[in-house]
């Protein structure tokens, strides 16, 4: 019985790789592997079943109508009453990404929370399917409070799912900058700039003695 070589080289003449290594491609040969004479040579061509995936198979262009900016200015509008965001992602949209990505007790992570699109998605999947998918979503503007938070809040009512945790992080130093203005002696800063060097957020960009030199003068204005 003779062999016949075939590389991964496309019909671009571009050589690429291989989409399975040796051992899932020994496992699949029979059953999903088919190969065919073409006129460059041999291809190898996969076959897939309708069978091998559960519910519909994603296809290459989404086009359904509830993906839209449409709809999903309409979600809001509909949990708000109002129009409280502008350009929302639908959730349908996010919804069918993670039946594709995920399994049922993974973490969704966005570290661009918008108006809470993503968490909306994780608990309606999760109530579609029985899933305990969880989330955590990072957002900066102040929209955070009264959209993104409320949003969920009201998904997570409809859905009669559990609560989730909502917190904001402190303002870099912003307790220091406060005591910093109360103090009412160079003593009192200097206690104040020994701490912060421990344990805030301070920019090195700097030359690091030079605050040390102000520590100095401070003690000695203490001292007159």
């Amino acid at each position: 019985m003779g062999w016949v070589e075939i590389l991964p080289i496309d019909e671009q003449g571009i050589e690429r790789c291989w989409r399975w290594g040796k051992e899932t491609l020994t496992a699949k040969l029979d059953k999903y592997i088919e190969v065919k004479k073409t006129k460059r040579g041999f291809d190898l061509f996969i076959k897939e079943r309708e069978s091998d995936y559960e519910g519909e198979k994603p296809k290459t262009i989404w086009d359904k109508s509830k993906y839209t900016g449409q709809t999903a200015t309409w979600e809001l509008k509909k949990l708000f009453g109002d129009r409280v965001f502008s350009y929302p992602k639908s959730h349908f949209l996010i919804m069918d990404i993670l039946k594709i990505t995920t399994e049922k007790d993974d973490i969704v992570m966005d570290c661009f929370g918008g108006s809470g699109t993503t968490a909306h998605a994780v608990l309606e999947l999760n109530n579609e399917d029985g899933g305990n998918r969880k989330f955590v979503i990072c957002e900066q503007l102040d929209y955070v409070e009264t959209v993104t938070r409320d949003r969920v809040c009201k998904v997570i009512a409809l859905n009669k799912s559990s609560d989730f945790i909502y917190f904001e992080l402190m303002k870099f130093n912003e307790a220091f900058i406060d005591r910093i203005q109360a103090a009412k002696a160079s003593k009192e800063l200097v206690v104040i700039w020994k701490e912060l060097s421990k344990k805030s957020f301070l920019n090195w960009y700097v030359n690091p003695e030079a605050p040390e030199d102000a520590v100095k003068d401070f003690e000695e204005i203490g001292k007159k």
